[in-house]
């Protein structure tokens, strides 16, 4: 559970979208700040992680609804499944939603040794639900000039929450790092793409 959450996947430039609302809008909402998310679908009893065990029935996030509009409103939807997703990764192993995001085998090829880790039994995270947060740092994303409404950076502060433990057999206890949970300003670019969002970088 050690990887960044720095992701990359190709995006293309060259694409216009049919939709023709505007994603730099004002959609009336400031969305500065920690990211939110609360599209979960719930099976079973959630019983969080500890030291001993790993979470069980950890709530999986499911694309909200109007995560491919292309507006603030669909760009946030987008960009806070991605990060919910990338938590749920984290916590649990499974890639699933955030192969949502990218495409099938996306979190065999980025998260090998995480996805391991869980499957042995190896090792786990507990101590928070959420080991990667984002602090956005605007209300809404710029567009990039010249770009014709597709592409988007959106500036926040990303880093590894102070509270969360990495558990891993017969070694001591994990805390995290003062440098990985240090603010650092990571830029997303987002692009509106074929009838969706795409994040081609978070760094």
């Amino acid at each position: 559970a050690s990887e960044t959450a720095s992701a990359s996947a190709s995006a293309s430039a060259s694409a216009s979208p049919s939709a023709s609302a505007s994603a730099s809008a004002a959609s009336g909402k400031s969305y500065k700040g920690p990211m939110k998310f609360d599209s979960y679908e719930k099976t079973g009893e959630y019983v969080p992680a500890s030291a001993t065990n790993p979470a069980e029935n950890m709530p999986k996030p499911v694309p909200p609804a109007n995560m491919k509009e292309h507006s603030v409103d669909g760009a946030y939807a987008f960009l806070s499944f991605w990060l919910a997703s990338l938590n749920y990764l984290m916590m649990t192993g499974n890639p699933a939603p955030i192969e949502h995001i990218y495409y099938n085998g996306y979190g065999w090829e980025k998260y090998q040794s995480t996805i391991k880790l869980y499957a042995s039994g190896a090792g786990w995270v507990y101590g928070t639900e959420t080991p990667y947060i984002v602090e956005l740092l605007t209300d809404a994303p710029r567009e990039v000039p010249g770009s014709d409404n597709t592409r988007f950076i959106w500036e926040g502060y990303s880093y590894m929450d102070p509270k969360m433990m990495r558990h891993y057999r017969n070694q001591p206890e994990k805390a995290t790092s003062a440098d990985e949970s240090k603010k650092r300003v990571a830029r997303f670019r987002l692009e509106y793409k074929d009838g969706k969002w795409e994040l081609s970088s978070a760094a």
